[in-house]
């Protein structure tokens, strides 16, 4: 672990500002928190490239159509919840998919405005009234899990979160 040391900043007369070096006061341990965090990332970003190289190789291309869950985490003022996730898509266009998101027991179904890109991201939002819901992720390179942020509005609340889903595979 690495240490720094809190110094004391000597004043002379009038000229306030200036510092002479001094023995360290104590030592305080600084965290490596931020360096496993970066590491985590770019393991985590190592991770979804192999994904992507896989299903490229193996000729999937990005597709969200099919039954999702999954778990989403909201913080809802001070409290966490997480929360059963589900999406089910029937079919996609090139600006729509049609299904159905459940949040929480709470179901949006129809038409859902948005896109998947090539590049296995996604972008969708169901909206109803003053309700609505968008998910944006990204999908893995096989098309068997996807991540990603969560928004929802409902009865004049609005919370976001994180979603982790996985594709339900029929027997």
């Amino acid at each position: 672990m690495s240490e720094r040391f809190a110094m004391v900043e000597a004043l002379e007369d009038r000229r306030l500002m200036s510092a002479a070096t001094m023995a360290p006061l104590m030592s305080i341990p600084t965290s490596k928190a931020g360096s496993q965090q970066a590491a985590a990332a770019a393991a985590y970003q190592r991770q979804v490239a192999h994904s992507i190289a896989v299903g490229k190789a193996a000729g999937i291309s990005p597709s969200v159509v099919g039954t999702w869950k999954g778990k989403a985490k909201f913080m809802i003022v001070v409290v966490k919840k997480t929360v059963d996730l589900t999406v089910e898509i029937t079919s996609v266009t090139a600006t729509t998919a049609t299904g159905t998101i459940t949040v929480d027991g709470h179901s949006y179904s129809g038409t859902l405005k948005g896109v998947t890109r090539k590049n296995e991201e996604f972008s969708y939002t169901y909206t109803k009234g003053k309700d609505s819901v968008t998910v944006n992720g990204l999908l893995n390179g096989l098309n068997t899990a996807a991540t990603g942020t969560i928004k929802a509005k409902y009865a004049g609340w609005s919370i976001n979160g994180t979603f982790n889903m996985t594709k339900v595979v029929s027997a």
